[in-house]
């Protein structure tokens, strides 16, 4: 028999070592650690996966199953028109609630900077404008005009691909 400390033993057997005696609870525990132990207790712990067991709800769940198929009928027909050609022309269906997406203006023109700056360090900036004016005047492209007291928007910072390897193109 060995004396693991002063409430547990081991004696060993045939099998291996029998561990006897009381285990001692951690009193101090993080929140993280108390919440999972409450959970798990009344809860399996597959359920811990599930979003509705931490409070969060699925937007199909806020109405019934029948009410969006309603809605979503009556936003098909409110969309649908019949174009010039004889096509018909649907919008296609999107969540309806809008979500608001923050500026991000001032990260857009660090990125455009820094951008610009190792274009000019690399004798690259003349092609590579180049490729945006010509998709400029093929209509891919347009000028938008930003009002500086006005930062409201989400842009998409620009990241470029430079591959000079390639023979049919260096972008």
């Amino acid at each position: 028999m060995i004396k693991l400390n002063p409430c547990v033993t081991a004696l060993e057997t045939s099998i291996g070592l029998y561990i006897n005696g009381e285990v001692p609870i951690v009193k101090y525990q993080t929140a993280a650690e108390k919440s999972i132990a409450m959970m798990t207790r009344t809860h399996k712990i597959t359920a811990l996966w599930e979003l509705d067991i931490l409070g969060i709800k699925d937007t199909m769940e806020k109405e019934s199953s029948e009410e969006h198929d309603r809605q979503v009928k009556v936003n098909f027909q409110r969309n649908l028109r019949k174009a010039d050609d004889g096509r018909y022309i649907v919008k296609l269906p999107w969540i309806s609630e809008s979500i608001k997406i923050p500026t991000n203006k001032n990260v857009a023109e660090k990125r455009l900077q820094t951008t610009t700056n190792k274009l000019v360090v690399s004798n690259e900036f003349e092609n590579y404008d180049d490729i945006f004016r010509a998709w400029e005047e093929e209509g891919i492209l347009e000028i938008v005009d930003i009002v500086e007291n006005n930062p409201e928007g989400h842009y998409l910072p620009h990241r470029p691909v430079l591959k000079p390897e390639y023979l049919t193109s260096l972008y």
